[in-house]
């Protein structure tokens, strides 16, 4: 009995070690605070320590691989730091698993929908969608924008308040064609308004041959005979001068839309602007041009041609056969259309292209240009030559006065030699 006893005071001394062992590892402090309790765990229950090789002890072991318990207990006989890591580690997957029911439950805390579930639900919604509200039904038409309006372009502007100009080489192109197609199109109706039939005549004749011709055979036929207006014998004013004053307003029109709309005007964008000086110095330069250039340089041309670049000028200038076509011949081809073309070739054509390619090639091209828009290959070295020196002028004084006289003084000499029948010393 003593030795019974002696072991079962023993073995309650035992446990009882082992329960103030279990409080003396915490050193007095608070234990930390447990998990949530789940499912029907009650909140601050704890069982008594049992033997390890009790029936109880096996059960509590049992009941507690069914059921989920917190790490804390397991982390007996660890030291502080594992069990800090324990309980640490426990409160991440309670709360990873109070998000999961959050977000795929509903309420409840159902589970999180399966894949196969979301796609039968997104089917669902494709076949019926939701409307604003959430609800099934027809999808409510969402209200329209309001038109966009296109605002007007803001003009930059230069530190002495002038807007930075806008204008450019499509400008350039939109009145050079406006030149080219509107007398075109406007001639053949004023001159069959005014009774100018447009006759082709068969054969080697043609002019006043194939007039004599058809009066001839008139009268051979019995028929009167009728004289027929034809558009090449119209009076200067109708031959030459109108489809000039279409060409030359549909330049002006187009460069005045582009430097005063795009730009700032004339005198600022352009440089149209001359000193006194540029009157004697470019009527002496136009002059030296004519009669010392031009001649040079055709001298070297006639060595592989035997045209004569004079005959493309008789043209024109055989219109003046009274004075009041004389008259108009010298102010057309020498005031008018070295006015309009030195603002629209070397104003606004100069100018937009030195924006883009710089001064050599705008000088050079520009200059081609000129000389091919006159239309016959055999010019096209002389006015070549007098377009560079023209664009030089320009880029030199930044202004248009002196290309302007120069001009004028070239086309003064050649309408000059031509009327009056002087010799002109070309080719």
């Amino acid at each position: 009995m003593a030795a019974s006893g002696k072991k079962k005071g023993t073995s309650s001394g035992r446990t009882s070690a082992v329960g103030k062992g279990a409080n003396s590892r915490t050193g007095g402090r608070a234990t930390p605070r447990a998990p949530k309790p789940r499912d029907d765990r009650v909140e601050g229950a704890s069982a008594p320590p049992a033997k390890r090789n009790s029936p109880s002890a096996k059960n509590k072991k049992k009941k507690a691989t069914a059921q989920p318990q917190p790490r804390a207990g397991r982390a007996k006989g660890s030291s502080n730091g594992k069990r800090a890591a324990v309980v640490a580690d426990d409160e991440i997957l309670d709360r990873e698993h109070d998000d999961a029911n959050e977000s795929g439950g509903g309420d409840g805390g159902q589970a999180p929908l399966s894949l196969a579930d979301r796609g039968r639900l997104l089917f669902a919604n494709l076949i019926n969608p939701p409307d604003v509200d959430g609800q099934g039904g027809e999808r409510s038409r969402p209200e329209r924008a309001p038109a966009r309006t296109r605002e007007a372009p803001v003009d930059a502007h230069l530190p002495d308040g002038t807007r930075v100009p806008r204008w450019g080489m499509g400008d350039v192109a939109l009145g050079w064609f406006a030149g080219l197609f509107v007398p075109q199109i406007v001639m053949p109706f004023v001159l069959v308004g005014l009774g100018y039939v447009f006759v082709s005549h068969d054969g080697t004749l043609g002019g006043d041959g194939a007039a004599i011709g058809e009066a001839v055979g008139r009268m051979a036929n019995g028929q009167a005979s009728a004289v027929v207006k034809s558009p090449e014998y119209a009076p200067i004013m109708l031959g030459y001068l109108l489809p000039q004053v279409l060409m030359w307003a549909s330049l002006m029109g187009v460069t005045a839309w582009a430097v005063i709309t795009k730009g700032n005007g004339f005198v600022k964008d352009l440089k149209l602007r001359a000193k006194w000086i540029d009157v004697p110095v470019g009527l002496a330069i136009g002059v030296a041009v004519q009669l010392l250039v031009i001649p040079a340089l055709y001298w070297v041309v006639s060595r592989f041609t035997d045209q004569n670049a004079s005959g493309v000028a008789r043209r024109i200038t055989d219109q003046a056969v009274d004075p009041l076509s004389t008259v108009l011949i010298f102010l057309g081809v020498g005031v008018a259309a070295p006015l309009v073309e030195e603002i629209f070739y070397r104003g606004l054509m100069l100018r937009s292209v030195e924006k883009r390619f710089g001064a050599v090639w705008a000088l050079v091209g520009t200059s081609a240009f000129f000389a091919l828009t006159h239309g016959y290959l055999i010019v096209l070295p002389g006015i070549f030559v007098l377009a560079v020196i023209l664009g030089l002028l320009t880029q030199r004084t930044d202004r248009l006065g002196p290309a302007i006289f120069a001009h004028m003084g070239f086309n003064l000499v050649t309408t000059t030699v031509l009327v009056f029948n002087l010799k002109l010393p070309v080719g």
